[in-house]
């Protein structure tokens, strides 16, 4: 039974165009998305709706891969970013919704990640979460 969300947000203190931008470039993206110990690679990055992405991870210590295929659901430049994804380790198809709001001191990033499979747990989505918005961060912000 698939069932969890997490749902994550960052303030940073950089314009909105700098990070939505930070997504939209599969340069900056492969700075800042890959979870802890993994560098990624970008096959196929097509960001419009109904576009598709095709991202080969790889772990840096034991150099196992998987690939992470999606589909653009819905884009809007930013304000939103809409896509399902799908591993090849576990097959299981998961939601992922990107909101960019402007704010007085910045841009808020909030991620709402549907449909995660129970053997992994959300707080460990969390955390990979977590730990890439940090890395975004130190991309965007200066």
């Amino acid at each position: 039974m698939i069932h969890s969300v997490v749902k994550v947000k960052r303030m940073l203190s950089a314009p909105i165009e700098h990070v939505y931008q930070a997504f939209a470039d599969p340069v900056a993206l492969v700075k800042w998305l890959p979870p802890r110990g993994y560098v990624m690679e970008v096959i196929k990055f097509d960001l419009y709706e109904q576009g598709t992405y095709h991202f080969k991870l790889t772990h840096f210590g034991s150099n196992q891969h998987f690939d992470l295929k999606g589909t653009f659901l819905e884009v809007i430049p930013n304000q939103k970013i809409v896509y399902l994804d799908q591993s090849d380790d576990d097959g299981v198809i998961v939601k992922k919704t990107i909101h960019f709001t402007a704010t007085f001191m910045g841009t808020e990033f909030k991620i709402i990640q549907e449909g995660l499979p129970e053997q992994r747990s959300a707080e460990m989505y969390y955390i990979d979460w977590q730990d890439s918005l940090y890395l975004l961060s130190l991309l965007v912000e200066f």
